[in-house]
C-alpha cells in the first residue's frame, strides 16, 4: 500500500514522535510511505534517516503538491482535535481516497457530518470509551460506524533493545531506588504540586534518588536543586533518543502527575518498555487515559491523591522483590500491546479494510470485545475516582468554612478587645480630665 500519514509538524510532542516511528515500522512491513508535517522541528532528521519519504507542506497548497506526487491509497492523519487545519486541507486534497483520522484528544467533531467523511482510530482504548459516550454509542456501534481504536505509541523494540545492547553506564550505586519522570517543559503537563510530592518522597526514602526530563523551571527548579543536591538531577527536554534511552536505563519507578492528565501518554508507554513501572495520578476530571496505561500491579499504581502517591511510592521503595516482579511484568506487557509493530499490525489491517469497503466498513477487522470490557473497568474506576476526588473538595470546603468561622470568631473577639481597651483608656482620660 501506498500510506501517507500526516502530522502537525516535526516538534517535540508525543503525536510527532508517534508519526515518525509507526511510519517507520509500516516501511519495515514494505509499505511505501509518505511522512508530511505542517511544520519544521527536531523530529525532521530523524525521519530523514527511515526509510520513508519525509517533507514539511507550509500551506494548503504544498500539502496538495505532495499527495498529488505520492498518491497515496490511504491518508491518516495524527492531529489533538477534529477541527484541526489539517483534517479540513486533506479532504479538500484528496477525491475517493480513504482518510482516517486520529483525534488525539478524543473530543468529538463540532460538526458531527465530518464523521460521515473519515473513518477514526483513536489513541487508546479511554478515548474510544469516552468518544462512544459522548456521541451516545455503544461499542458495537462505533466501529461499525468506523471508529475504532488503536495503541498509538512512539515504542519501539528494535530501537530499544539496539539501545540496551549499546548501554556503557553502569549504575554506581546499585542500593538507591531512582524515582524519576520523562517529560516536557510545559508546565501544564506537571502537577502544581510537584516539589512537595517529590520533597516528600526524598524525606521518606533516605535511599530514594530523582532524575527527571523537563522539569519546567516555574516548579521550583532551582530551590529543588539546591535542597537536594546530588539527590535530584534534571535534564532539559533531550532530542537525542539514545541519550534518553541512557536515563531511563537508570530510572527505577516511573512518577506520573500532570495538571490535566493525558489521553494516552508516551512517556508510560517509553518507560515500560524499559520495565519501568508507573505510580500515575489520576485525574477524573481532565483527561484520565492512566486508566488504560496504569494497571495496578501489572505496570504500575493508579493514585487517587498526592499521599496516596506517595505512601505507594515508599511502600515499594521498601519491597525490593515486589518492584522487581512490577518490572518484568511491566515490560512484558509493554511488549505485548504497545510495540510500533504490533500497533502496524492493525494499522494495516485497517486500512486494507478501508479499501476493500471503499472507506468505511471497519467492523470485519476490530473486535470491539475490548472496547465493551474496558467501558465497564472505566466506569467503575472513573466513578471511584470521582467519589473520592469530591470527598477531597467537600472536606476542603469543610475545612476552609471551619477555618473563616474561626478567623472571623477570632475577629469579634479581638474586635471587642480593642474596643474594650480603647472605652477604657477614653474612661481614664475623662477621669484624668477631671
Amino acid at each position: 500500500m501506498r500510506i501517507t500519514q500526516v502530522i502537525p509538524n516535526f516538534g517535540l510532542g508525543g503525536i510527532q514522535k508517534a508519526g515518525v516511528i509507526l511510519a517507520r515500522n509500516l516501511a519495515k512491513k514494505g509499505h511505501q510511505v509518505q511522512l508530511i508535517g505542517g511544520g519544521d522541528g527536531p523530529r525532521f532528521v530523524t525521519a530523514q534517516k527511515c526509510d520513508i519519504t519525509a517533507s514539511v507542506f507550509g500551506d494548503h497548497k504544498g500539502l496538495e503538491a505532495l499527495l498529488g506526487d505520492f498518491d497515496p491509497d490511504v491518508v491518516h492523519v495524527h492531529v489533538p482535535h477534529y477541527e484541526h487545519s489539517n483534517v479540513r486541507d486533506v479532504i479538500r486534497c484528496v477525491k475517493a481516497v480513504p482518510i482516517v483520522v486520529t483525534p488525539v484528544f478524543g473530543r468529538p467533531p463540532r460538526d458531527a457530518a465530518l464523521l460521515e467523511q473519515v473513518a477514526t482510530c483513536c489513541v487508546g482504548l479511554y478515548t474510544h470509551a469516552r468518544l462512544c459516550k459522548w456521541l451516545r454509542l455503544t461499542a458495537a456501534e462505533a466501529v461499525r460506524s468506523g471508529i475504532v481504536f488503536a495503541e498509538m505509541t512512539p515504542f519501539d523494540i528494535e530501537d530499544r533493545d539496539r539501545y540496551l545492547r549499546s548501554s556503557s553506564h553502569p549504575r554506581s550505586n546499585m542500593e538507591e531506588i531512582v524515582f524519576g519522570r520523562i517529560g516536557r517543559q510545559v508546565p501544564a503537563k506537571w502537577h502544581p504540586k510537584m516539589p512537595e510530592i517529590v520533597g516528600q518522597i526524598l524525606r521518606d526514602v533516605p535511599k530514594a534518588r530523582w532524575l527527571s526530563v523537563g522539569w519546567p523551571h516555574s516548579l521550583r527548579l532551582t530551590e529543588m536543586k539546591a535542597r537536594w543536591g546530588g539527590r535530584f538531577s534534571n535534564m532539559d527536554e533531550i532530542t537525542d533518543d539514545g541519550r534518553l534511552a541512557a536515563l531511563m536505563q537508570e530510572m527505577d519507578v516511573h512518577l506520573f502527575a500532570s495538571r490535566y492528565g493525558e489521553c494516552f501518554s508516551s512517556s508510560i508507554c517509553e518507560t515500560a518498555s524499559y520495565g519501568i513501572p508507573t505510580i500515575a495520578l489520576l485525574r477524573p476530571f481532565n483527561d484520565a487515559g492512566e486508566i488504560e496505561q496504569v494497571i495496578d500491579g501489572v505496570t504500575g499504581s493508579l493514585a487517587l491523591s498526592a499521599n496516596e502517591l506517595v505512601r505507594f511510592a515508599r511502600q515499594i521503595a521498601e519491597d525490593p522483590q515486589r518492584l522487581a516482579l512490577l518490572r518484568a511484568s511491566t515490560r512484558r506487557y509493554a511488549d505485548l500491546n504497545w510495540s510500533a509493530a504490533n500497533v502496524c499490525e492493525v494499522l494495516a489491517q485497517m486500512y486494507s479494510a478501508l479499501l476493500a469497503s471503499g472507506g468505511r466498513d471497519l467492523g470485519a477487522i476490530h473486535s470491539f470485545s475490548r472496547a465493551t470490557c474496558f467501558g465497564q473497568v472505566y466506569d467503575k474506576t472513573l466513578k471511584r475516582g470521582i467519589s473520592v476526588r469530591v470527598s477531597f473538595v467537600l472536606a476542603d470546603l469543610a475545612f476552609r468554612i471551619y477555618h473563616e468561622w474561626r478567623c472571623w470568631k477570632f475577629a469579634r473577639a479581638l474586635a471587642k478587645a480593642v474596643r474594650g481597651i480603647v472605652a477604657g483608656s477614653r474612661k481614664r482620660l475623662s477621669h484624668q480630665a477631671e
